[in-house]
């Protein structure tokens, strides 16, 4: 059985939603590049709280 996307998310504006099908795969690459920089966004958040 297949599941079906609730009939709620027809009503929302389509421009605000990411089905899955429409997902573009990414390469470990990729991944790997955002994981980083998600990193360091921590990393400099962190130190910013700890200097304030």
């Amino acid at each position: 059985m297949r599941p079906e996307p609730s009939r709620f998310l027809l009503e929302l504006p389509q421009d605000d939603l990411i089905w899955e099908q429409e997902r573009k795969v990414i390469s470990a690459e990729e991944r790997m590049h955002k994981g980083q920089a998600n990193v360091a966004n921590i990393k400099a958040m962190l130190a910013k709280a700890k200097k304030g």
